[in-house]
């Protein structure tokens, strides 16, 4: 998802008599930087009224590619203000917010794909984490939810060079893990119904006294068919907003910039007919 801030840059030079085509294209190539970069700004504002305790990473989704005023032709100098579509660890946003912003369904998390890849969680179903496990931002604590993949043995060659690439710290935290699960391997397991003989979700068996049958376990993990979004995340329509309330006072902050490093000829200098 693209949005391009741009400006009709050759009508604008034709107004502006007094300045030279290099003051015109660096003072719209600022402009539309500034733009740019104070709608990305303003990004973590709208995402925290679009949804309920969204993550740092979803704050930050968003990138800039800057315009310069010695590439792309006059007509069309732009910036552009875009979803990430890389990520070092975990889905990148152009994926994880589509269904966010086109509706739908939204994609499997890397916990899910690995739960299905193993057969352990069925075709169009998704999970629900229990509010016990969840974190801040309503999601499964990383580090519980590679503790519970290693109990449901469903990482993996890619869980196996995750595991390989952790930190010091982090090996001897997954070799605890480890020993826990040769000791106790049942803890975590997969709960099947009676009725549909098919998986209902991931629960923990609960140990103490007294607890035998159905309050020995506790649910962490639910399956529920894998939900529709409606659409309710629009980038462009938040960019252009923030691009209509300031784009004024930013052409005239950066044209007077680029006109006071030129010698102007007793002509009076004017702000031209822009448009975005």
């Amino acid at each position: 998802m693209d949005i391009k801030i741009g400006t009709n840059a050759e009508d604008v030079a034709k107004a502006i008599k007094s300045a030279g085509n290099r003051q015109v294209r660096f003072a719209l190539a600022n402009t539309v930087n500034d733009l740019a970069f104070d709608a990305q700004r303003r990004h973590k504002n709208y995402v925290n009224q679009v949804f309920d305790r969204p993550t740092r990473w979803t704050e930050k989704a968003t990138q800039v590619r800057k315009a310069t005023k010695t590439v792309g032709s006059m007509r069309y100098l732009s910036a552009w203000v875009q979803l990430k579509g890389d990520a070092f660890k975990g889905t990148p946003p152009t994926k994880y917010l589509k269904a966010q912003a086109m509706g739908g369904k939204r994609a499997d998390k890397r916990s899910e794909a690995a739960l299905r890849a193993k057969g352990i969680l069925p075709q169009g179903m998704q999970t629900l984490v229990m509010p016990k496990y969840q974190d801040k931002n309503g999601n499964i604590r990383g580090p519980f939810m590679v503790k519970l993949l290693s109990y449901l043995r469903a990482f993996g060659e890619q869980g196996y060079n995750m595991n390989r690439n952790m930190s010091k710290a982090q090996r001897k935290a997954a070799l605890r893990t480890m020993k826990a699960i040769n000791q106790n391997s049942d803890k975590y397991f997969v709960l099947t119904s009676k009725k549909t003989k098919k998986p209902v979700g991931v629960f923990e068996r609960k140990s103490g006294k007294g607890k035998t049958g159905l309050g020995n376990i506790e649910p962490v993990l639910m399956f529920i068919p894998a939900p529709t979004y409606k659409k309710r995340y629009d980038l462009p329509e938040q960019v252009m907003r923030s691009v209509k309330r300031d784009w004024f006072k930013k052409w005239k902050v950066n044209y007077a910039k680029a006109v006071s490093s030129m010698k102007v000829s007793g002509e009076k200098v004017s702000y031209g007919k822009i448009r975005f």
